[in-house]
């Protein structure tokens, strides 16, 4: 399990990457946006602006770093 400290408070909470993708899935739905890339976009506007509650806040960062470290390019060996 990996931890976020949330950028107001200071506080620490704990979580994985499989709750942090439901979260944004439900975003998405709740919505109504027709793909997941438009509700990342959201909530990137939403975190930049400090609308949304905590716990979609750490759902995006969580999913936010752990994808870009997917898609991260790689050094060939």
């Amino acid at each position: 399990m990996k931890t976020i400290t949330t950028l107001n408070n200071g506080n620490i909470y704990q979580m994985d990457i499989g709750e942090a993708i439901e979260i944004v899935q439900a975003y998405q739905r709740t919505n109504g946006f027709p793909g997941l890339l438009e509700a990342v976009i959201d909530m990137q506007d939403r975190v930049t602006l400090d609308e949304l509650p905590i716990k979609q806040k750490v759902a995006f960062r969580r999913f936010m770093k752990d994808m870009s470290a997917l898609f991260a390019p790689r050094e060939s060996v």
